[in-house]
Protein backbone atom coordinates (compact mmCIF):
# COMPACT_ATOMS: atom_id res chain seq x y z
CA UNK A 1 0.00 0.00 0.00
CA UNK A 2 1.56 3.74 -0.88
CA UNK A 3 1.70 5.55 2.22
CA UNK A 4 1.70 8.98 0.60
CA UNK A 5 -2.27 9.24 0.17
CA UNK A 6 -2.06 9.52 4.27
CA UNK A 7 -0.85 13.16 3.77
CA UNK A 8 -4.12 13.75 2.00
CA UNK A 9 -6.71 12.72 4.14
CA UNK A 10 -8.93 15.76 5.13
CA UNK A 11 -12.05 14.87 6.00
CA UNK A 12 -14.55 11.44 6.99
CA UNK A 13 -15.18 9.01 4.08
CA UNK A 14 -18.68 10.42 2.60
CA UNK A 15 -19.56 7.07 3.85
CA UNK A 16 -19.97 8.68 7.18
CA UNK A 17 -23.64 10.56 7.06
CA UNK A 18 -24.92 7.16 5.72
CA UNK A 19 -23.51 5.86 9.27
CA UNK A 20 -24.87 8.60 10.68
CA UNK A 21 -28.00 8.49 8.93
CA UNK A 22 -28.74 4.56 9.84
CA UNK A 23 -27.53 5.40 13.39
CA UNK A 24 -30.15 8.03 14.26
CA UNK A 25 -32.97 5.92 12.60
CA UNK A 26 -31.75 3.48 15.96
CA UNK A 27 -34.13 6.20 17.39
CA UNK A 28 -36.51 7.75 15.70
CA UNK A 29 -37.75 10.08 18.36
CA UNK A 30 -34.48 11.45 18.18
CA UNK A 31 -33.63 11.68 14.96
CA UNK A 32 -34.73 15.57 14.63
CA UNK A 33 -32.32 16.28 16.96
CA UNK A 34 -29.52 14.11 15.67
CA UNK A 35 -29.30 14.52 12.32
CA UNK A 36 -28.42 18.38 12.35
CA UNK A 37 -26.03 17.68 14.88
CA UNK A 38 -24.32 14.83 12.80
CA UNK A 39 -24.74 16.64 9.55
CA UNK A 40 -22.77 19.67 10.71
CA UNK A 41 -20.17 17.44 12.20
CA UNK A 42 -19.85 15.95 9.81
CA UNK A 43 -19.17 18.64 7.22
CA UNK A 44 -17.05 20.67 9.97
CA UNK A 45 -14.77 17.89 10.63
CA UNK A 46 -10.72 17.87 9.31
CA UNK A 47 -7.62 16.43 9.41
CA UNK A 48 -4.27 17.41 9.18
CA UNK A 49 -0.87 15.05 8.44
CA UNK A 50 2.23 16.63 8.13
CA UNK A 51 5.88 16.19 8.79
CA UNK A 52 5.33 17.13 12.40
CA UNK A 53 2.45 15.69 13.53
CA UNK A 54 -1.62 15.15 13.06
CA UNK A 55 -4.32 17.86 13.22
CA UNK A 56 -7.90 17.35 13.93
CA UNK A 57 -10.21 20.31 14.12
CA UNK A 58 -14.17 20.63 14.01
CA UNK A 59 -17.13 22.42 14.96
CA UNK A 60 -18.54 26.89 13.72
CA UNK A 61 -19.67 28.20 16.83
CA UNK A 62 -17.69 26.36 19.03
CA UNK A 63 -14.70 24.91 17.52
CA UNK A 64 -12.29 22.85 18.91
CA UNK A 65 -8.98 21.28 17.59
CA UNK A 66 -6.46 18.75 18.50
CA UNK A 67 -3.25 18.49 17.48
CA UNK A 68 -0.41 15.63 18.14
CA UNK A 69 3.12 15.45 17.37
CA UNK A 70 4.42 12.02 16.21
CA UNK A 71 7.24 12.20 19.20
CA UNK A 72 3.76 11.94 21.36
CA UNK A 73 1.72 8.96 20.01
CA UNK A 74 2.78 5.90 22.09
CA UNK A 75 -0.37 3.24 20.14
CA UNK A 76 -2.25 3.72 17.31
CA UNK A 77 -5.03 1.10 17.36
CA UNK A 78 -8.73 0.40 15.08
CA UNK A 79 -12.26 -0.08 15.90
CA UNK A 80 -15.18 -1.06 13.84
CA UNK A 81 -18.49 -2.26 14.72
CA UNK A 82 -20.80 -4.11 12.52
CA UNK A 83 -22.01 -0.88 10.91
CA UNK A 84 -19.12 0.13 9.91
CA UNK A 85 -17.61 -2.96 8.97
CA UNK A 86 -20.53 -3.33 6.76
CA UNK A 87 -19.53 0.04 5.31
CA UNK A 88 -15.95 -0.80 4.93
CA UNK A 89 -15.56 2.36 7.63
CA UNK A 90 -12.88 2.08 10.93
CA UNK A 91 -12.44 4.53 13.74
CA UNK A 92 -8.37 5.77 14.48
CA UNK A 93 -7.60 6.09 17.70
CA UNK A 94 -4.12 7.82 18.82
CA UNK A 95 -3.32 7.36 22.45
CA UNK A 96 -0.48 9.46 23.88
CA UNK A 97 1.85 9.54 27.14
CA UNK A 98 -0.83 11.67 29.13
CA UNK A 99 -1.23 8.81 31.55
CA UNK A 100 -4.81 8.50 30.64
CA UNK A 101 -6.25 5.12 29.39
CA UNK A 102 -8.50 6.72 26.73
CA UNK A 103 -7.47 7.85 23.24
CA UNK A 104 -6.22 11.50 22.97
CA UNK A 105 -7.54 11.72 19.89
CA UNK A 106 -10.05 9.46 17.74
CA UNK A 107 -10.37 10.10 13.90
CA UNK A 108 -13.85 8.86 12.87
CA UNK A 109 -15.19 6.62 10.50
CA UNK A 110 -11.98 6.82 7.50
CA UNK A 111 -11.14 4.12 4.99
CA UNK A 112 -10.04 0.53 6.61
CA UNK A 113 -6.73 0.71 4.27
CA UNK A 114 -6.10 4.32 5.06
CA UNK A 115 -6.66 3.47 8.82
CA UNK A 116 -3.72 0.51 8.56
CA UNK A 117 -1.34 2.72 6.26
CA UNK A 118 -1.25 5.66 9.13
CA UNK A 119 1.19 4.05 11.11
CA UNK A 120 3.32 2.43 8.83
CA UNK A 121 3.80 6.62 7.29
CA UNK A 122 4.69 7.77 10.47
CA UNK A 123 7.18 5.31 10.43
CA UNK A 124 8.07 6.18 6.61
CA UNK A 125 8.42 10.10 7.56
CA UNK A 126 10.85 9.52 10.38
CA UNK A 127 12.91 7.33 7.46
CA UNK A 128 12.62 9.70 5.41
CA UNK A 129 14.15 12.31 8.01
CA UNK A 130 17.21 10.01 8.86
CA UNK A 131 17.41 7.18 6.12
CA UNK A 132 17.31 8.61 2.62
CA UNK A 133 18.65 6.82 0.28
CA UNK A 134 18.59 9.81 -1.99
CA UNK A 135 18.51 13.52 -1.93
CA UNK A 136 16.34 13.73 -4.53
CA UNK A 137 12.74 12.09 -3.95
CA UNK A 138 10.40 10.82 -6.75
CA UNK A 139 7.02 11.19 -7.41
CA UNK A 140 4.73 9.38 -9.12
CA UNK A 141 1.42 8.21 -9.77
CA UNK A 142 -0.55 5.26 -9.23
CA UNK A 143 -0.77 4.81 -13.41
CA UNK A 144 2.34 3.41 -13.05
CA UNK A 145 1.61 -0.01 -11.98
CA UNK A 146 5.14 -0.95 -10.02
CA UNK A 147 4.72 -3.65 -7.85
CA UNK A 148 4.71 -2.36 -4.34
CA UNK A 149 7.78 -4.26 -2.86
CA UNK A 150 9.18 -1.84 -5.43
CA UNK A 151 7.71 1.68 -4.43
CA UNK A 152 8.93 0.95 -0.79
CA UNK A 153 12.19 -0.53 -1.51
CA UNK A 154 13.43 2.97 -3.68
CA UNK A 155 11.33 5.09 -1.72
CA UNK A 156 8.90 6.03 -4.27
CA UNK A 157 5.98 8.51 -3.63
CA UNK A 158 2.80 7.63 -5.29
CA UNK A 159 -0.11 9.71 -5.85
CA UNK A 160 -3.42 7.94 -6.28
CA UNK A 161 -5.50 8.99 -8.99
CA UNK A 162 -9.46 9.15 -8.18
CA UNK A 163 -11.98 7.06 -9.30
CA UNK A 164 -15.45 7.49 -9.23
CA UNK A 165 -18.25 4.50 -9.09
CA UNK A 166 -21.97 3.88 -8.28
CA UNK A 167 -21.87 7.21 -6.64
CA UNK A 168 -18.84 6.89 -4.80
CA UNK A 169 -15.13 7.94 -4.97
CA UNK A 170 -12.19 5.90 -4.25
CA UNK A 171 -8.58 6.39 -4.07
CA UNK A 172 -6.95 4.10 -6.59
CA UNK A 173 -5.01 0.53 -5.04
CA UNK A 174 -6.07 2.00 -1.92
CA UNK A 175 -9.60 1.97 -1.19
CA UNK A 176 -10.47 0.01 -4.56
CA UNK A 177 -8.13 -3.10 -5.63
CA UNK A 178 -8.29 -4.82 -8.70
CA UNK A 179 -10.63 -7.00 -7.74
CA UNK A 180 -13.54 -4.73 -6.46
CA UNK A 181 -13.14 -2.82 -9.48
CA UNK A 182 -13.57 -5.03 -12.06
CA UNK A 183 -17.17 -6.11 -10.17
CA UNK A 184 -17.79 -2.83 -10.21
CA UNK A 185 -16.86 -2.58 -14.12
CA UNK A 186 -19.17 -5.51 -14.69
CA UNK A 187 -22.30 -4.16 -13.19
CA UNK A 188 -25.33 -2.28 -14.49
CA UNK A 189 -24.66 0.99 -12.96
CA UNK A 190 -22.76 4.14 -14.73
CA UNK A 191 -18.78 2.52 -15.83
CA UNK A 192 -16.33 3.96 -13.43
CA UNK A 193 -14.46 6.70 -14.60
CA UNK A 194 -10.99 8.08 -13.45
CA UNK A 195 -9.89 11.24 -12.74
CA UNK A 196 -6.92 13.98 -11.81
CA UNK A 197 -6.17 14.03 -8.01
CA UNK A 198 -6.91 17.58 -6.83
CA UNK A 199 -3.76 19.81 -6.77
CA UNK A 200 -3.63 20.00 -2.88
CA UNK A 201 -2.44 16.23 -2.96
CA UNK A 202 0.45 17.48 -4.66
CA UNK A 203 1.14 20.48 -3.03
CA UNK A 204 0.87 18.65 0.21
CA UNK A 205 3.42 15.63 -0.78
CA UNK A 206 6.02 18.51 -2.02
CA UNK A 207 6.05 20.58 0.84
CA UNK A 208 6.61 17.22 3.46
CA UNK A 209 9.05 16.44 1.00
CA UNK A 210 11.01 19.39 0.19
CA UNK A 211 11.40 19.47 4.02
CA UNK A 212 13.76 16.17 3.69
CA UNK A 213 14.97 16.14 -0.05
CA UNK A 214 16.75 18.86 -1.90
CA UNK A 215 14.80 18.50 -4.85
CA UNK A 216 11.60 16.53 -6.06
CA UNK A 217 11.42 14.71 -9.78
CA UNK A 218 7.86 14.21 -10.56
CA UNK A 219 6.79 11.83 -13.30
CA UNK A 220 3.14 11.30 -14.45
CA UNK A 221 1.40 9.66 -16.52
CA UNK A 222 0.24 11.04 -20.39
CA UNK A 223 -0.96 14.99 -20.46
CA UNK A 224 -3.31 13.01 -23.05
CA UNK A 225 -4.69 10.71 -21.81
CA UNK A 226 -5.07 12.40 -18.01
CA UNK A 227 -5.43 16.30 -16.16
CA UNK A 228 -2.71 14.59 -13.58
CA UNK A 229 0.06 16.00 -15.29
CA UNK A 230 -1.15 19.59 -15.29
CA UNK A 231 -2.13 19.32 -11.24
CA UNK A 232 1.33 18.08 -10.66
CA UNK A 233 3.40 21.07 -12.36
CA UNK A 234 0.54 23.77 -11.13
CA UNK A 235 1.78 22.46 -7.48
CA UNK A 236 5.57 22.46 -8.75
CA UNK A 237 5.10 25.97 -9.44
CA UNK A 238 4.30 26.74 -6.05
CA UNK A 239 6.10 24.33 -3.94
CA UNK A 240 9.11 25.76 -2.03
CA UNK A 241 12.21 24.44 -3.15
CA UNK A 242 12.70 22.93 -6.86
CA UNK A 243 9.99 20.50 -8.25
CA UNK A 244 10.78 19.27 -11.33
CA UNK A 245 7.35 17.77 -13.00
CA UNK A 246 7.37 15.60 -16.24
CA UNK A 247 5.09 14.30 -18.82
CA UNK A 248 5.95 11.04 -19.49
CA UNK A 249 3.60 10.69 -22.54
CA UNK A 250 3.00 6.43 -21.59
CA UNK A 251 1.41 4.89 -18.79
CA UNK A 252 1.57 1.50 -16.89
CA UNK A 253 4.20 -0.64 -17.46
CA UNK A 254 6.13 1.21 -19.16
CA UNK A 255 5.54 4.37 -16.71
CA UNK A 256 6.72 2.45 -14.30
CA UNK A 257 10.06 1.52 -15.66
CA UNK A 258 10.79 5.02 -16.39
CA UNK A 259 10.00 5.83 -12.74
CA UNK A 260 12.36 2.96 -11.64
CA UNK A 261 14.84 4.35 -13.94
CA UNK A 262 14.85 7.49 -12.36
CA UNK A 263 14.51 6.17 -8.79
CA UNK A 264 17.62 4.09 -9.51
CA UNK A 265 19.35 7.24 -11.00
CA UNK A 266 18.97 9.22 -7.65
CA UNK A 267 20.44 6.60 -5.53
CA UNK A 268 23.57 6.56 -8.07
CA UNK A 269 23.29 10.41 -6.87
CA UNK A 270 22.66 11.65 -10.16
CA UNK A 271 21.57 15.35 -9.36
CA UNK A 272 17.60 16.51 -10.26
CA UNK A 273 18.94 18.27 -13.03
CA UNK A 274 20.39 15.49 -14.45
CA UNK A 275 17.46 13.43 -13.81
CA UNK A 276 14.95 16.24 -15.66
CA UNK A 277 17.90 16.25 -18.56
CA UNK A 278 17.81 12.88 -18.98
CA UNK A 279 14.12 11.61 -18.78
CA UNK A 280 13.25 12.72 -22.33
CA UNK A 281 16.06 10.39 -23.64
CA UNK A 282 15.14 7.53 -21.55
CA UNK A 283 10.69 7.70 -21.96
CA UNK A 284 11.60 7.98 -25.89
CA UNK A 285 12.86 4.14 -25.45
CA UNK A 286 9.93 3.01 -23.42
CA UNK A 287 7.25 1.24 -24.98
CA UNK A 288 3.84 -0.93 -23.98
CA UNK A 289 1.95 -3.06 -25.93
CA UNK A 290 -1.29 -4.44 -24.54
CA UNK A 291 -3.37 -7.40 -26.46
CA UNK A 292 -7.06 -7.17 -25.32
CA UNK A 293 -9.47 -9.81 -26.49
CA UNK A 294 -12.31 -7.12 -26.22
CA UNK A 295 -12.75 -3.20 -26.83
CA UNK A 296 -15.94 -3.65 -24.71
CA UNK A 297 -14.13 -1.51 -21.48
CA UNK A 298 -12.12 0.90 -23.43
CA UNK A 299 -15.62 2.04 -25.14
CA UNK A 300 -17.16 2.02 -22.21
CA UNK A 301 -14.34 4.33 -20.68
CA UNK A 302 -14.04 6.52 -24.02
CA UNK A 303 -10.66 5.55 -24.98
CA UNK A 304 -12.31 3.44 -28.12
CA UNK A 305 -15.21 4.81 -30.26
CA UNK A 306 -18.56 2.52 -30.48
CA UNK A 307 -17.88 2.11 -34.54
CA UNK A 308 -14.71 1.07 -34.01
CA UNK A 309 -15.57 -1.22 -30.63
CA UNK A 310 -18.73 -2.74 -32.61
CA UNK A 311 -16.66 -3.43 -35.68
CA UNK A 312 -13.73 -5.37 -33.76
CA UNK A 313 -16.57 -7.03 -32.23
CA UNK A 314 -18.04 -8.40 -35.43
CA UNK A 315 -15.14 -9.15 -37.08
CA UNK A 316 -13.78 -10.88 -33.99
CA UNK A 317 -10.26 -8.35 -34.24
CA UNK A 318 -8.08 -8.25 -31.48
CA UNK A 319 -5.87 -5.53 -31.44
CA UNK A 320 -2.77 -4.01 -30.17
CA UNK A 321 -3.31 -1.00 -27.69
CA UNK A 322 -0.15 1.26 -27.25
CA UNK A 323 0.73 5.54 -27.35
CA UNK A 324 1.98 6.92 -29.97
CA UNK A 325 4.96 9.69 -29.40
CA UNK A 326 2.17 12.50 -28.27
CA UNK A 327 1.18 9.98 -25.62
CA UNK A 328 -2.26 9.30 -27.20
CA UNK A 329 -4.10 5.84 -27.01
CA UNK A 330 -3.93 4.19 -30.77
CA UNK A 331 -4.84 0.51 -31.75
CA UNK A 332 -2.19 -1.27 -33.82
CA UNK A 333 -3.46 -3.55 -37.29
CA UNK A 334 -6.63 -4.17 -38.54
CA UNK A 335 -6.75 -7.45 -37.78
CA UNK A 336 -5.12 -9.77 -35.20
CA UNK A 337 -2.07 -11.38 -37.41
CA UNK A 338 -1.25 -8.04 -38.09
CA UNK A 339 -1.33 -5.99 -34.95
CA UNK A 340 0.75 -8.64 -33.33
CA UNK A 341 3.51 -8.39 -36.30
CA UNK A 342 3.34 -4.30 -35.97
CA UNK A 343 4.13 -4.40 -31.88
CA UNK A 344 6.62 -7.68 -32.54
CA UNK A 345 8.49 -5.44 -35.01
CA UNK A 346 8.14 -2.57 -32.31
CA UNK A 347 9.50 -4.59 -29.47
CA UNK A 348 12.25 -6.17 -31.15
CA UNK A 349 13.33 -2.51 -32.71
CA UNK A 350 14.76 -2.02 -29.10
CA UNK A 351 16.69 -5.18 -29.39
CA UNK A 352 20.47 -4.46 -28.43
CA UNK A 353 19.78 -1.25 -25.95
CA UNK A 354 19.93 -2.31 -22.54
CA UNK A 355 17.62 -4.55 -21.14
CA UNK A 356 16.25 -2.69 -18.35
CA UNK A 357 13.01 -4.26 -18.28
CA UNK A 358 14.31 -7.63 -18.05
CA UNK A 359 16.31 -6.76 -15.32
CA UNK A 360 13.02 -5.76 -13.56
CA UNK A 361 11.29 -8.98 -14.12
CA UNK A 362 14.06 -10.99 -13.12
CA UNK A 363 13.84 -9.14 -9.71
CA UNK A 364 10.19 -9.10 -9.92
CA UNK A 365 7.99 -11.22 -12.14
CA UNK A 366 4.51 -10.56 -11.66
CA UNK A 367 1.43 -11.21 -13.82
CA UNK A 368 -1.67 -9.18 -14.53
CA UNK A 369 -5.13 -10.02 -13.08
CA UNK A 370 -7.89 -10.92 -15.45
CA UNK A 371 -7.78 -13.56 -18.47
CA UNK A 372 -6.56 -12.95 -21.77
CA UNK A 373 -4.79 -9.49 -21.12
CA UNK A 374 -0.90 -10.05 -21.75
CA UNK A 375 1.26 -6.76 -21.61
CA UNK A 376 4.88 -6.52 -23.07
CA UNK A 377 6.49 -3.37 -22.00
CA UNK A 378 10.36 -2.82 -22.85
CA UNK A 379 12.85 0.44 -22.13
Amino acid sequence: MDLSAVSAIERPHSKLMTLYALRACVFPPFSLFALPFFYFRYHTMRYRFDDEGVTMRWGILFRREISLSYARIQDIHLTSGFLQRWLGLADLHIQTASGSAAAEMTMEELHEKLCLAVPRFEAGLFLDAHDRAASTAIVTDSACDLPQELIERHRIHKVPLLIAASGSEYLDSLTLDASRLRGLSESKGAFPKTSQPPNHFFSRLYTNLASHYQDIVSIHLSAALSGTYAASAKAAEQADGKVFSFNSRTLSGSLGLLVLRAAEAAEERMSAEEISRNLPEWAAKARIFVSVTSLRYMVKGGRVSPLKGLAAQVLNLKPIVSVDEEGKSILYGKDVLRSRQLAQNRADGGRGAPTFAASVLRRRPYRLPGKGCRRRSRM
